[in-house]
C-alpha cells in the first residue's frame, strides 16, 4: 500500500464519565465519542457503538452536533432489549444436573440448553446431544464461539495458556480473579476452587453463559464502556470489595484486539476505583491484559507503569495463534501487567530463562544486547544491534542510508510519500504529536460541555411547547434530559398502560372505537382459541427471529 493511502485517517475516542452518562444509548449501553482526522476534510464527531465496529451489527449511528435530530430523541426511539437478571440460579440448569447426560441437549441454532422431550420445539437444528456434567461445568468447550472480527470474535485459551495463568495467579497469593472476557480461566478456577481456594467472576458480553453459571459468578458485562448489560454492578461491587481480611485481587482482562485502548483504559480505572473504595486501600489494582505486542505503545502511553512479559499467549481456536501451528512466526499475543516482572516465572519447559542483566525471564530466542543493556526482541525473532542506529532491530530490516538513515524493510520504497500530521501537514511529527493538537483531557472536557449545553436546549425546546401540568411533572424528574427508554421502563416498573389513553380519552368515531374493542377481544381470547401446535409453532417462529428468549435465564 502507498504511503498516501496508508494511514489517510485516524480517530481519537472521547471517554469520561460525565460523557458517557450524557451520551445516548443503544443495544450495547452508551455509545462512545468519536472524532475522525483526515487530511481532505475537517474533524468528524460521532457517536456510535461501543461493542460492534461494524453497522451490520449495530445501525446506532449519531453525528454530534447532531444534523437536525435531538441526542436524547435518538436514543429513546432506537429499540433495544435489556435483559433481565435473574434473582435466583437458572432453573433449567438445576433442571439439567437433576437429569442423565442422555437426556440433556443444547440447540446450537437457539443457543439454548434443553431436553429431550423439547427436541420436538428443535427439529432442523444444529444440536449436540449427551451433555455431559464436565460439559455443564465447561460451556466454552461445548458453545460454538463467535468469530466475527468486527463483532463479538471470541478465542478461547489454549490448555497450556489457562495451565499458565493459574499457576502464575497461585504462586503470586492471589485469593480472588476478576476474569473479563476470559471463560477458560474462570472454568478452571472453578474447578480448581477447592484446592487453590481462588475466588473468581466472570464478566463477558457473551449471555449464553447465563445459562451456565450462578448470577454470582457471571456479569454480562461490555468491557468498552463500562456498562452492565443485565444490571448486576452490585455483584461486582460486592466481589471486589466484599469479604472480611486481607484479600488480593487481580484482573485478568482479554479484549477484542480492534478494542480501542482509551476505553478499555477507561473500564480499568472504574474496576480499580471499586476496588480501592471497597477494600479502602490506595493501592494499585493488579492487572494482567493480553493484547498484540505491536500495541505495546498504545498501552504505556497511557499506563507508563505497565510492562510486557515474553510469555506467547496461545488459542485454541485461532489459526495463527496457536500451538503447532503451521505459521513462520509464533503467537503476537503477550501479557501487559503493572505486576513486578521479575516475580513472574515463565514455564522453562516452553524455552523461557531468567535473564539476571534484566531481572526478568525472557525467550530463548530474545538475546541480551550488551549495547542496549535489554533483551530487546518483542515479535519472537533475535534482533539484531545497528551500529548506524545504535539500537536493536528485526533480522529482516537493512539500514538505508538514503531514506531517513535508518533500517527499513529491503523492500521499502524510498519515494513514499508520509502522511505525517493530519492537522498541520507537517511530515516530521504525527498528529498526536502536533502542537496545535489539544490535549486528551482538556478535549475531553470541551466535549462534555458541549454535550450537556446540547442537552439541556434540547429539554428547554421540549419544554416550551408543554402545558404547566406537564412541566411540572417532567421537572419533577431531574434526569429528565438524559432520559432513556431503559430509564423510563425502570422508572415506570414496566407498566406502559397509564401513560397510554384510553378509548374515552381519545377523539374517535363509535366505527374506530368498536374496531379496536373487537380487536383487544380477540387478542384477550387468543390462549384459549389457539391451538396446542399453533402456539407451538408461535414459540418456534419467535426463538428463530431472536426477538425474545423464551427460555428461563
Amino acid at each position: 500500500m502507498s504511503g498516501d493511502k496508508r494511514n489517510s485517517h485516524s480517530t481519537d475516542v472521547l471517554i469520561s464519565e460525565g460523557i458517557l452518562a450524557l451520551s445516548p444509548k443503544c443495544e450495547h449501553g452508551p455509545t462512545l465519542l468519536f472524532e475522525k482526522y483526515s487530511r481532505d476534510g475537517p474533524v468528524q464527531s460521532f457517536f456510535a457503538c461501543s461493542a460492534y465496529r461494524d453497522r451490520k451489527h449495530c445501525k446506532f449511528y449519531q453525528p454530534f452536533p447532531p444534523d437536525g435530530r435531538n441526542i436524547s430523541q435518538r436514543s429513546r426511539n432506537y429499540k433495544f432489549r435489556k435483559l433481565k437478571r435473574p434473582a435466583t440460579p437458572n432453573a433449567r440448569l438445576l433442571k439439567a444436573r437433576s437429569l442423565r447426560a442422555k437426556q440433556r441437549l443444547f440447540c446450537h441454532s437457539c443457543n439454548a440448553l434443553t431436553f429431550n422431550d423439547q427436541v420436538h420445539i428443535h427439529q432442523g437444528h444444529v444440536i449436540t446431544e449427551g451433555i455431559s456434567d464436565w460439559l455443564l461445568d465447561h460451556p466454552s468447550q461445548l458453545l460454538h464461539a463467535r468469530d466475527g472480527n468486527k463483532s463479538q470474535a471470541q478465542y478461547l485459551f489454549s490448555e497450556g495458556t489457562t495451565k499458565f495463568l493459574v499457576k502464575t495467579i497461585a504462586s503470586l497469593g492471589f485469593d480472588r480473579v476478576l476474569c473479563v472476557g476470559v471463560p477458560r480461566l474462570h472454568e478452571a478456577l472453578r474447578r480448581d476452587k477447592s484446592t487453590l481456594r481462588i475466588g473468581s467472576l466472570l464478566l463477558d458480553i457473551d449471555e449464553r453463559f447465563a445459562q451456565f453459571l450462578p448470577p454470582s459468578e457471571y456479569c454480562r458485562y461490555n468491557m468498552l464502556n463500562h456498562h452492565f448489560l443485565d444490571g448486576s454492578e452490585d455483584t461486582l461491587r460486592s466481589f471486589v470489595g466484599g469479604g472480611i481480611g486481607d484479600h488480593r485481587m487481580v484482573l485478568v482482562m482479554d479484549p477484542p484486539f480492534g478494542g480501542l485502548v482509551e476505553a478499555l483504559v477507561y473500564g480499568i480505572s472504574r474496576i480499580t476505583q471499586s476496588y480501592q473504595q471497597g477494600s479502602s486501600r490506595d493501592t494499585e489494582l493488579p492487572v494482567m491484559w493480553i493484547f498484540p505486542y505491536f500495541l505495546e505503545k498504545r498501552i504505556t502511553a497511557v499506563l507508563p507503569g505497565f510492562k510486557m512479559l515474553d510469555y506467547k499467549v496461545c488459542y485454541d481456536n485461532h489459526i495463527s495463534f496457536r500451538n503447532g501451528s503451521r505459521s513462520k512466526k509464533s503467537s503476537p499475543v503477550r501479557i501487559f501487567t503493572n505486576i513486578d516482572p521479575a516475580s513472574v516465572v515463565l514455564p522453562s519447559a516452553e524455552g523461557y530463562r531468567l535473564c539476571r542483566k534484566c531481572q526478568r525471564y525472557s525467550a530463548a530466542e530474545n538475546r541480551h544486547c550488551p549495547r542496549c543493556d535489554q533483551c530487546p526482541s518483542k515479535d519472537g525473532s533475535t534482533y539484531l544491534h545497528c551500529d548506524l542506529c545504535d539500537r536493536c532491530v528485526k533480522p529482516s530490516y537493512t539500514h538505508c542510508q538514503s531514506c531517513r538513515k535508518k533500517c527499513e524493510l529491503p523492500s521499502h520504497d524510498c519515494r513514499r510519500v508520509l502522511v505525517g500530521c493530519h492537522l498541520c501537514g507537517d511530515q516530521n511529527h504525527k498528529r498526536k504529536d502536533c502542537p496545535q493538537q489539544q490535549p486528551l483531557h482538556e478535549r475531553i472536557r470541551i466535549a462534555e460541555t458541549r454535550l450537556r449545553s446540547r442537552l439541556q436546549t434540547e429539554a428547554s425546546a421540549r419544554a416550551g411547547g408543554m402545558s404547566d401540568s406537564e412541566k411540572n411533572s417532567k421537572s419533577s424528574s431531574p434526569d429528565h434530559p438524559l432520559q432513556t427508554l431503559s430509564n423510563w421502563r425502570e422508572r415506570t416498573n414496566g407498566d406502559h398502560s397509564s401513560s397510554k389513553p384510553n378509548d374515552s380519552q381519545t377523539n374517535l368515531g363509535p366505527k374506530m372505537r368498536q374496531t379496536r374493542q373487537t380487536r383487544r377481544h380477540r387478542r384477550t381470547n387468543l390462549s384459549a382459541k389457539c391451538p396446542a401446535d399453533y402456539i407451538t409453532n408461535y414459540v418456534t417462529r419467535r426463538r428463530l427471529r431472536g426477538l425474545i428468549s423464551t427460555f428461563q435465564f
